[in-house]
C-alpha cells in the first residue's frame, strides 16, 4: 500500500493523493499497521530511520481509539437501518402474497 506524509511525518492520505507536498512512501499494511482501519492509519504518524521505521499516534490514543469505535458503531447503525427497511419490504410482499394465496384458496372452496 501506498501512505503520503506530510512534513510532520503525519499520514494523511492512502493509496493515491493529489497533494503533491506530502511524500509517498510504499509499506506492506500487514506488516507495518496489522489490523487497524484506514481511520486508525489516517491518525498516526510514520517515520523511516536507520532502523527501519516506527509508526505513532499523531495524537491522544484514547482518543484515536474512541472516534474509530464510535465510527465502527455508526456504520452498524446504517447497515441496520437499512436492513430493517428491506425487512419492512419483505413482509409487505409476503403480506400481498398471502393474500394473493388467501383468496385463491377462497376461490376454489366456493367453486
Amino acid at each position: 500500500m501506498k501512505i503520503f506524509v506530510n512534513e510532520k511525518r503525519e499520514i494523511k492520505a492512502i493509496n493515491s493523493s493529489e497533494d503533491t507536498s506530502l511524500v509517498e512512501i510504499e509499506v506492506d499494511r500487514e506488516l507495518v499497521f496489522g489490523d487497524m482501519s484506514d481511520f486508525m492509519i489516517l491518525n498516526y504518524c510514520y517515520k523511516e530511520d536507520e532502523n527501519g521505521y516506527s509508526i505513532y499516534p499523531a495524537r491522544n490514543y484514547s482518543d484515536i481509539v474512541e472516534e474509530d469505535y464510535r465510527l465502527k458503531v455508526d456504520e452498524s447503525q446504517k447497515k441496520i437501518s437499512i436492513l430493517e427497511a428491506e425487512n419492512e419490504i419483505l413482509k409487505q410482499e409476503l403480506s400481498i402474497t398471502q393474500d394473493a394465496v388467501n383468496e385463491l384458496i377462497f376461490n376454489s372452496l366456493n367453486m
